[in-house]
C-alpha cells in the first residue's frame, strides 16, 4: 500500500511548501478536463488517482492531521510548534536564533584570529607589531621608533636574539627600551664606520 507521501511523490521529511507544490503539480496532471477525450477506463483511472491525491493533501496539508498520520505509520513528526517548516524538515535555518548564534560565533572568530599571534596581543598591523630591525641602526634614546637608517658612526644591528648570551662574537647585546627584543649591535670599528 502506497503512503500518502508516495501519492504526492515527496519524502516524509518534505516541508509544507514542497508538499503544496507537489500537490498542485500532480492535481494539474490529473485534472478531469485533461482526460475528457480519453477512453472511459482511463478517465476512471485518472479520477481515482485524483481522489487519492486529494485525500493525501487533506491529511498532509493539515499540520495536526499530518502529525497523527506520521505517528500512525511509525514516523516521529520532525517539526515543532505546529509548523512543519520550523523543524527538521529543512527548517532549522528558518529560526532567527540560529542565525544570530552563527553570526556571533563568526564575529568572535574574526576578532580572535585578528589578535592571535601578534606581540602584545594587539591587532595585526597595529602599533604593537614589530618589523625586523636587522640591517638598520639603533637610534638615540628618546626616538619614537628605536631603529632607523644608518649614518656615519652608527651601530648597525647585526641580528636579533632572545637573550644577550645568544649574540654572535664581535657584537654587543643591547636591550631596546619599550620592546621585548635584544639586538646584537655590530662593533663600530674603522672597517664598518659609514658603511651601509
Amino acid at each position: 500500500m502506497a503512503s500518502l507521501y508516495d501519492e504526492l511523490q515527496v519524502a516524509p521529511t518534505a516541508p509544507a511548501t514542497e508538499l503544496r507544490r507537489a500537490y498542485h503539480r500532480r492535481a494539474r496532471l490529473l485534472h478531469p478536463d485533461l482526460h475528457r477525450d480519453r477512453p472511459p477506463a482511463e478517465q476512471a483511472e485518472a479520477d481515482e488517482a485524483l481522489r487519492r491525491l486529494n485525500r493525501a493533501w487533506d491529511v498532509l496539508g493539515d499540520v495536526e492531521e499530518r502529525g497523527r498520520y506520521d505517528r500512525s505509520i511509525g514516523l516521529v513528526p520532525l517539526y515543532a510548534d505546529g509548523d512543519p517548516d520550523t523543524g527538521a524538515h529543512g527548517g532549522l535555518w528558518y529560526r532567527p536564533g540560529v542565525w544570530l548564534t552563527a553570526v556571533g560565533v563568526a564575529v568572535v572568530l574574526i576578532v580572535v584570529t585578528a589578535y592571535a599571534g601578534t606581540p602584545g596581543g594587539g591587532p595585526a598591523g597595529g602599533p604593537t607589531t614589530t618589523t625586523s630591525p636587522v640591517g638598520r641602526c639603533l637610534l638615540p634614546e628618546g626616538a619614537v621608533e628605536g631603529f632607523g637608517p644608518c649614518g656615519p658612526g652608527d651601530r648597525r644591528i647585526g641580528s636579533v636574539a632572545t637573550n644577550g648570551s645568544d649574540c654572535p662574537a664581535g657584537t654587543v647585546a643591547h636591550a631596546v627600551r619599550g620592546r621585548p627584543v635584544i639586538v646584537c649591535l655590530d662593533d663600530p670599528t674603522p672597517t664598518t664606520l659609514g658603511q651601509q
